[in-house]
């Protein structure tokens, strides 16, 4: 029996230094290195800022070479009025038919295009740069849904752990309690019926374990999945709540939320969206040239030629306009979003500090509760030992030592949670 219980400790201790000690920052650098969704997002990002190559590629010189080789089976054939010429001996309603062409040309062009003047080409940019700015909030917001996600998970590993802990202390005293109990009813001093009581508390007390225990493993597996790594992966977390508590800063940062700045990147969509409409109709100017070789049959004739060209739209129907007093009408329900979510997130602000507060007093309320309690139940386990005490009056003193013990957790679980509402209002991590 000795035997088996020194391989069993020397297999956990082995377990326990191949485990991976992680701390909650550790937690969130894996989650974000490995996260699908911010690999995605990245991506998006450098899409969007190769847009703006794309914009800078459309506004060079455009140059396009193109080759055309022709045999004319059938000459096209045109009639012409050749009295009109005033030819020696020939009618004045005189006509000929005459067929155009050889049996066969060619022609071989270079043209080049650039644009000199396009009054949408400096607010195509802008709307590029607005939007990759928008990409890279997205990638931030979702950055800091994920810290959220993994540090409520690594919270509750913490949490399940504690719980499995009191869980198992719970055992134990219903276990020294029912050794104690068999031994008065060997001494004459206790009934059957009291051992069968405390024989229950066991019992259920080992439920409890069992159903901690689960819990725990549930917890372990979400955090697992939130940091995208393999169930199968040993961890050992490095924190504790009582740790996490004293390490608990920025609570009092003003609100950066990416809620806004989002709602203030579409809002300078909108405006430049109403700059570009306006400018729909304006005037754009190009340059161009083409150099060509045509060959007739045998014979080979260069051309070429050079120009600007000037191009403006006359009338849209009031199209550009009408579009522009939408994107106008847009900007009014983007201040009027700005002001809801500023509502809605200093609400929110105040309702997570306020429940920090809360925690906080449970917090010490609790630590208080819980010292007196195991004073008492201490005195009153002895008591019992001794047969000064009742088996009911045990088990009540052991019941407020649960529940003291409980709600101190709690309260700590409590406080951290806020705290992590506080940080995801605020978006100070």
């Amino acid at each position: 029996m000795k035997k088996n219980i020194s391989i069993l400790l020397f297999f956990n201790l082995f377990h326990l230094l191949q485990a991976q000690n992680l701390t909650l920052q550790d937690a969130i650098q894996q989650g974000l290195e490995h996260s699908f969704t911010l690999k995605t997002q990245t991506l998006q990002v450098q899409i969007a800022n190769a847009e703006n190559a794309k914009i800078r590629a459309g506004n060079q010189p455009q140059v396009t070479a193109s080759g055309d080789v022709r045999y004319n089976a059938i000459l096209q054939k045109s009639v012409i009025p050749i009295g009109a010429f005033g030819l020696p001996n020939t009618p004045s309603d005189a006509v000929q038919t005459v067929a155009f062409g050889v049996p066969f040309n060619a022609t071989i062009s270079l043209e080049a295009t650039k644009k000199l003047y396009d009054a949408q080409q400096g607010i195509n940019r802008k709307i590029n740069d607005n939007k990759v700015e928008s990409q890279k909030n997205n990638l931030e917001q979702s950055k800091n849904d994920l810290k959220f996600a993994i540090s409520s998970a690594y919270y509750n590993v913490l949490y399940q752990q504690e719980k499995v802990k009191l869980a198992q202390q719970t055992l134990d005293r219903a276990k020294v309690n029912l050794d104690n109990g068999n031994i008065r009813l060997t001494n004459g001093k206790a009934l059957a019926n009291d051992i069968n009581r405390l024989a229950l508390d066991v019992s259920n007390a080992e439920l409890s374990l069992r159903k901690t225990q689960q819990d725990n493993a549930l917890a372990w597996s979400e955090l697992k999945y939130r940091m995208q790594i393999p169930e199968e992966t040993n961890l050992v977390l490095a924190e504790t709540l009582p740790l996490l508590l004293k390490n608990n800063t920025n609570l009092d940062a003003t609100i950066n939320n990416t809620s806004i700045k989002s709602e203030q990147i579409a809002l300078t969509d909108n405006q430049l969206q109403v700059q570009k409409n306006l400018k729909q109709n304006a005037f754009s100017v190009s340059a161009y040239g083409n150099f060509s070789l045509l060959a007739l049959n045998e014979k080979i004739s260069p051309f070429s030629y050079v120009g600007v060209k000037v191009s403006k739209p006359l009338y849209d129907g009031k199209l550009a306009k009408l579009t522009a007093e939408d994107f106008t009408i847009k900007q009014q329900i983007n201040q009027i979003n700005l002001e809801k979510i500023q509502s809605d997130l200093n609400f929110e602000l105040k309702t997570a500090r306020k429940k920090v507060e809360q925690a906080q007093l449970d917090l010490l309320e609790s630590e208080k509760n819980t010292i007196l309690a195991r004073q008492i139940y201490q005195t009153d386990q002895l008591r019992f030992e001794q047969g000064a005490l009742l088996q009911n009056d045990l088990k009540s003193s052991e019941l407020s030592l649960q529940t003291a013990e409980n709600n101190y957790l709690i309260a700590i679980y409590n406080i951290l949670l806020a705290s992590l509402e506080v940080k995801k209002v605020t978006g100070n991590w």
